[in-house]
């Protein structure tokens, strides 16, 4: 047996990212603070239609199953932020502490 297949797929995507930054320095030499934050959005809606006729070994005609049609629909949102600070303080000149905090915060919605 064989089959023939014919896939028409439509799709439908946005994004969009954004990032902020700051950074404070000071009189010391080599002391520090900075800070971040991005955003990033994505959207994605793609469609699938497919159309399958299967055919028998020995006839070319097309089998009971012939003209199946199948639509798949499936949707993306995804949702990512980041926020993050940073300190620098120097001990000595050759000596430094360097400490900070991250956080991120990921959305994901997949809807098949």
């Amino acid at each position: 047996d064989w089959y023939k297949r014919k896939v028409t797929e439509r799709s439908n995507k946005q994004s969009i990212d954004g990032s902020i930054f700051y950074r404070k320095t000071f009189e010391q030499k080599g002391k520090e603070l900075s800070a971040n934050s991005t955003l990033s959005y994505a959207n994605n809606v793609s469609t699938q239609d497919i159309l399958q006729e299967n055919y028998r070994r020995n006839f070319m005609i097309p089998a009971i199953e012939a003209g199946e049609k199948l639509h798949n629909t499936s949707s993306t949102f995804n949702t990512v932020a980041t926020n993050q600070v940073d300190f620098i303080y120097p001990v000595s000149d050759i000596t430094k502490i360097e400490t900070g905090a991250k956080h991120t915060l990921r959305h994901i919605d997949n809807d098949f």
